[in-house]
């Protein structure tokens, strides 16, 4: 099943995409669908490196902190000792 939808493309890339699909004997169509498959799935096979990986708790409590909540919680930890607010 295919929805219609509307995008909008800088006029150069949309020339490069047309003369890409001729090249190819494809649709500017079939050019999307393959570019959008590539990227999601590149992006689905590499690690999110925004986030830590949770490690085993083994009894401890386990954190699911963005690498801005740390920064955050370090920031606060290291302003206590001289008396800065939070």
């Amino acid at each position: 099943m295919y929805m219609r939808t509307t995008i909008d493309l800088p006029d150069d890339l949309l020339k490069r995409a047309k003369m890409a699909a001729v090249e190819r004997g494809a649709s500017v169509r079939q050019l999307v669908i393959e570019g959008l498959q590539y990227s999601l799935a590149r992006e689905a096979s590499q690690p999110d490196a925004k986030r830590l990986p949770k490690l085993p708790s083994k009894g401890r409590k386990s954190y699911d902190l963005s690498n801005k909540e740390i920064e955050s919680i370090l920031l606060n930890e290291s302003a206590k000792p001289y008396g800065r607010p939070s």
